[in-house]
């Protein structure tokens, strides 16, 4: 395998590792700017009815709002996996120039 096509791997990866943990997050902002766009009210309290094209979404929304309170597990994890990954990544290279 070439260099290139290995490091390619590696960063799709990587990138996938940084996603995952960063999902909640990004769930919870999409929630804000959705509801926010539609002006409805958004709060860790309790769903609120918000009308996006003709149904209800405030149930949803609130899910999704809620769900960043994962990413106390899911960002360590992340942190985690994303160091070992980048440590195999030189691991592999280092062996491959030797």
């Amino acid at each position: 395998m070439k260099t290139g096509q290995l490091l390619l791997i590696y960063s799709v990866t990587l990138v996938a590792i940084a996603t995952l943990a960063l999902l909640p997050l990004l769930s919870a902002i999409t929630a804000g700017v959705l509801a926010g766009i539609n002006g409805c009210l958004l709060d860790e309290a309790t769903p609120h009815p918000c009308l996006i094209l003709g149904s209800d979404w405030g149930d949803t929304l609130y899910n999704m709002s809620a769900s960043f309170w994962l990413i106390l597990f899911t960002l360590p994890a992340g942190v985690l996996l994303f160091t070992i990954w980048l440590m195999v990544l030189v691991a592999h290279l280092w062996r491959r120039r030797k």
